[in-house]
């Protein structure tokens, strides 16, 4: 576990014998799709890649240079790009996820970086320099410093909040918080008091609360999304300095460094509810997006550990990874689907039931799980991929469709102030405008008609034999057409025959036109033109 004064050294490897110890342990898979949690190895100059579903090593450790040792990473929302802090060659390394290997040249930082977080839109990190009592910001896409803001005395820990706009660095030994606008790339008020050696911190995804685990002192500070601090320090173990707050933002855990446990926090209510045991060394902590699964780090032992977060249980560990210095560990953020709605080809009429599809939807990690449908007209439906809706009244409506993937992700972007939990955004949406109306025939007047025509239509069947009768199918509708015009006249079918009419092309009409006070009656075929 790094200190303000010295990070212990000795070459390690990352998860060597983790595969074959994670075969005897029983973690709940998501439905689909695998996450990948990405581990630093400070002492062996390393990046190691485990399945979170199997346990497997997914590939070979990814060096990140002889003498860089990295410790903290953080993961871009769009799970493409790792960023590990490398505490002895002051830069950033950045890995690509799609290839499992360094991308480009390191990005020089200060001095000792040890905290890093990536922005919400993925466009900055911001990495707090422990000996060089400053923060610096990065610009990820031109990959190059911006700004280096001075903050307190060795800052160790950030967090940016869920809306982007600042970042919360822990100063380790200056017992403070600095907040940065990253408008401006200062800092803004004065530090914030948090405790004996504040170090790990965390925010709630609503940005509402923030947590601040102490180095030196066994409680947690609590801070409101201000930065103001709430309340009494709330008791939280031994050395509790890893922070890690779950997706739906009402519990944290915390590694309990010198009590080989991880305290369970009550973010509401502001206690300490238990704690899961048989961990050891628990610095850091990562949750996978599901909520479901959760490791732990070991630092010295080099080991990983596995609990269940949801039932506070212990899983399984140690895994030795045949080395030391475990640092931070992050789960790749959970991608959301991307919804297609389908509409009906045919007409959509009131009163009959038509199937909605949202044939083409995707996840790009897992699998959709839950469709949220709603018509627009007051009616809202969790369905499957296939709907079927009957609209009451004809009408434009906007009928739209959201996804949820298997592991909880749809339109919300989940974040805790490092790596997201969840990338989402409106891809997970969308909406159609949808009109419904009763079957509509076209009629004219003639341009030499004195005056404007009338019409009455109705729909009709024919009922009998030699003689047949005219059985109505719909209520009458009237018109008035001025001379040379035309216009679509709405046939509002009988319920009886509501189907029956949905589905023709041309339908029976008996007319009844009336120019100057002349009328005209005539049964004929009309093309059905809405």
């Amino acid at each position: 576990m790094p200190t303000a004064s010295a990070v212990p050294t000795g070459p390690r490897n990352l998860l060597l014998a983790f595969v074959s110890a994670m075969a005897a342990l029983v973690l709940s898979a998501p439905a689909a799709g695998a996450r990948d949690i990405y581990v630093a190895d400070y002492e062996s100059d390393e990046v190691s890649v485990i399945d979170s579903t199997t346990g497997a090593q997914v590939v070979p450790p990814i060096s990140t240079g002889a003498g860089s040792g990295p410790y903290t990473l953080a993961i871009s929302p769009d799970g493409r790009s790792v960023y590990t802090a490398d505490y002895e060659s002051d830069t950033v390394t950045v890995i690509d996820t799609q290839t499992k290997s360094v991308s480009g040249a390191p990005i020089p930082v200060g001095e000792q970086p040890l905290g890093i977080a990536i922005s919400p839109d993925g466009r900055r990190a911001v990495v707090a320099n422990s000996l060089g009592d400053s923060a610096t910001i990065i610009d990820l896409q031109a990959r190059q410093p911006v700004a280096t803001v001075p903050v307190g005395n060795e800052p160790q820990g950030v967090a940016i909040t869920p809306d982007g706009t600042r970042a919360f660095v822990t100063n380790t030994a200056g017992d403070t918080v600095s907040v940065i606008d990253l408008a401006s790339n200062q800092v803004v008020g004065a530090p914030i008091p948090a405790g004996d050696g504040p170090y790990g911190i965390a925010f709630t995804p609503d940005g509402s609360r923030a947590l601040v685990g102490h180095l030196n002192a066994d409680t947690l500070t609590l801070l409101d999304g201000t930065g103001a601090v709430i309340g009494s320090p709330i008791p939280a173990g031994e050395n509790p300095v890893g922070v890690a707050i779950t997706p739906d933002g009402r519990r944290a855990f915390i590694g309990n460094y010198s009590e080989d446990a991880a305290s369970i926090i009550d973010i509401p209510n502001a206690s300490r509810t238990g704690s899961v045991t048989g961990l050891s060394e628990a610095e850091y902590i990562a949750i996978t997006p599901d909520g479901r699964k959760a490791f732990s780090s070991a630092y010295n032992e080099g080991d990983v550990y596995a609990f269940d977060p949801v039932g506070n249980a212990f899983l399984g560990g140690p895994f030795d990874t045949g080395g030391g210095g475990i640092g931070q560990l992050a789960a790749v953020p959970n991608q959301p689907p991307v919804a297609q709605l389908q509409l009906p080809t045919a007409r959509i009429r009131p009163g009959v039931p038509t199937v909605f599809s949202a044939g083409g939807s995707s996840d790009p990690d897992g699998s959709v799980a839950g469709y949220a449908w709603n018509f627009g007209d007051g009616v809202a439906a969790a369905g499957g991929p296939l709907v079927e809706h009957v609209f009451a009244k004809p009408g434009t409506y906007t009928t739209s469709l959201t996804l949820t993937d298997n592991e909880g992700c749809s339109t919300g972007f989940v974040f805790t102030g490092q790596t997201a939990y969840c990338n989402g955004s409106a891809v997970a949406s969308t909406a159609a405008a949808v009109t419904v109306a009763y079957p509509g025939v076209r009629v004219k007047c003639p341009k030499k008609a004195k005056g404007a025509c009338k019409f009455v239509l109705q729909a009709v069947k024919r009922k009998g034999g030699k003689k047949p009768k005219l059985k109505p199918m719909s209520a009458r509708a009237r018109v008035r057409v001025k001379p040379g015009k035309t216009a679509i006249v709405s046939i509002k079918p009988r319920k009886a025959f509501r189907k029956k009419l949905a589905r023709v092309k041309k339908v029976l009409v008996r007319e009844k036109r009336t120019i100057a006070g002349e009328q005209r009656l005539r049964v004929r075929k009309l093309k059905i033109v809405q």
